[in-house]
C-alpha cells in the first residue's frame, strides 16, 4: 500500500510553500496513533527531505531541535543556502511549486525508531 503524504499547512490552513533562498522553521508536534502527543524526552529528533517522489534521494538530512519535549513538540529549522540547495533550475515561472517531502524520525531514549510522515510541502524561486 502506498505512504500518502500528509501535506503541511500553515496558519490559515494553506498549503506550506517555502520560498528557496529564505530561512525557514516548520513547527511539528509529534502524536501517537490515537492522537495523543508524544513525550520525546531524551530523544533524537531528525529529518530527511526529498523531492518529489518517495522512491527520490535524500536532497539533505536535518537534525531537528526538540522545542517542549514532554509535549512533542519538535522544529525543524532550514537556512537559506540550504533552501537554495531544494529547488530546481529547470522551474519555469518563479510561481512554479516542487513537491517536497519531510520524513521524520524519532530515535526513543530506549533506542526504539519511530516514523512521522511523510509531510508535503512546495518549493518555489522567489520572485525578482
Amino acid at each position: 500500500m502506498a505512504v500518502v503524504p500528509k501535506k503541511l499547512l500553515d496558519s490559515n490552513n494553506d498549503d506550506v510553500v517555502i520560498v528557496a533562498g529564505t530561512d525557514f522553521d516548520i513547527v511539528f508536534t509529534l502524536t501517537k496513533n490515537g492522537g495523543s502527543t508524544l513525550d520525546v524526552t531524551g530523544g533524537t529528533v531528525t529529518c530527511s527531505i526529498r523531492a518529489e517522489g518517495r522512491n527520490s534521494n535524500v536532497i539533505s538530512d536535518h537534525a531537528v531541535a526538540i522545542t517542549t519535549a514532554a509535549s512533542g513538540i519538535v522544529t525543524l529549522s532550514i537556512l537559506d543556502t540550504e533552501s537554495s540547495a531544494l529547488i530546481s533550475p529547470s522551474l519555469g515561472s518563479p510561481l512554479d511549486t516542487v513537491l517536497h517531502l519531510a520524513d521524520v524520525k524519532l530515535l526513543e531514549a530506549d533506542l526504539n525508531i519511530r516514523n512521522f510522515g511523510p509531510f508535503s510541502f512546495g518549493v518555489r524561486r522567489p520572485i525578482t
